[in-house]
């Protein structure tokens, strides 16, 4: 998780120039993670808000990922009231969520 943040906070620094950002995250392999894990993507998603003017989050959780029936019980906890915020199961409709989020920001 940290090392993602790194490397998102480079785009992201840029992203937030011109204007707010969402982001759209796919999963691979498997949705289940340490519960330091997930407060750790807490702790960066408020950053996000309030450094790169993160509006929006779309989760990519296809049904063969590990663990994608858990997956809103999981995340919704870290970006209920912080972020609209959406579990999809494919990428269109991810950066759709995404798209209609930033052009209502």
């Amino acid at each position: 998780m940290a090392a993602w943040g790194k490397a998102y906070e480079i785009v992201a620094i840029e992203l937030s120039k011109a204007g707010p950002t969402a982001a759209v995250s796919q999963f691979h392999g498997s949705v289940l993670t340490s519960p330091e894990s997930l407060a750790l993507l807490r702790k960066m998603a408020e950053y996000s808000v309030k450094a790169h003017r993160l509006t929006a989050t779309a989760l990519v959780v296809m049904p063969e990922v590990e663990g994608a029936l858990l997956a809103k019980s999981i995340f919704t906890p870290i970006y209920e009231g912080l972020v609209q915020f959406r579990i999809v199961q494919d990428l269109d409709a991810g950066m759709e969520f995404a798209q209609t989020c930033l052009d209502a920001a």
